[in-house]
C-alpha cells in the first residue's frame, strides 16, 4: 500500500475507542479489506527459507519455511510425498491459513500452543533429525520420539527452530 492511501486512512478512521464502531459501520467491505490489509506484513519477493525433510509414521514430506528479513518465519509449505489428493489438499490449505496468520502478525508461540499435541493419522515414530540427533538415535535408557500427528511434529519442529533457537542441539524430551 502505498505512503497516500496509508494518510488517506489515517484521515477516514480515527482511533478513538468510543466512535471506532460507528466509522467501521460505515465503511464498505471494499474499504474493510483495504484498511485490514495495512496490518499484513508481506515478504519480500525474494527470501531465505528453511527446508526441512520429515518422517511420521512411514509418511515422508517436507516443510518449507519462508523468511523475514529478520529470519522469523512469515509463511510455510507442508508437502507430503506419499499423500493423495484429499490430504495434499488439506495440508496445502493449512498451511496457507498459517502463512496468513503469520503476516498479519498472529505470534507463532500462539500457533505452536494451539496445534502441538494435535491426534490423527498419520502419526507413529519420527524417522527424521531433530536438531542435532540422527534419526533414531535416541539412547537407550530414553524411547524414541513420537509424534501424535504429522501437525504436532511440525509446531514441535517450529518451537525448537524458531523459539527455542536450537538448530544444532538436543532433541525435545
Amino acid at each position: 500500500m502505498t505512503k497516500a492511501k496509508k494518510k488517506q486512512w489515517k484521515r477516514k478512521v480515527k482511533f478513538d475507542a468510543a466512535g471506532l464502531v460507528d466509522q467501521v459501520r460505515q465503511l464498505s467491505n471494499k474499504q474493510i479489506d483495504e484498511f485490514v490489509e495495512l496490518f499484513r506484513r508481506r515478504l519480500p519477493d525474494e527470501r531465505p527459507s528453511v527446508i526441512h525433510k520429515f518422517n511420521v509414521g512411514g509418511y515422508e514430506g517436507y516443510l518449507i519455511v519462508g523468511l523475514f528479513e529478520d529470519m522469523t518465519p512469515g509463511e510455510i509449505f507442508i508437502k507430503m510425498a506419499k499423500a493423495g489428493g484429499t490430504m495434499s489438499g488439506i495440508f496445502d490449505g493449512f498451511a496457507l491459513s498459517i502463512s496468513l496468520n503469520l503476516q498479519y502478525g498472529v505470534p507463532l508461540k500462539k500457533l505452536i500452543e494451539k496445534y502441538k499435541g494435535t491426534k490423527f493419522e498419520p502419526s507413529g515414530y519420527i524417522g527424521t533429525t531433530m536438531p542435532g540427533v540422527a534419526a533414531y538415535d535416541w539412547p537407550a535408557s530414553t524411547p524414541p520420539k513420537v509424534a501424535t500427528s504429522v501437525l504436532d511434529y511440525i509446531f514441535e519442529w517450529l518451537e525448537i527452530r524458531f523459539i527455542k533457537g536450537e538448530h544444532t542441539s538436543k532433541a525435545p524430551a
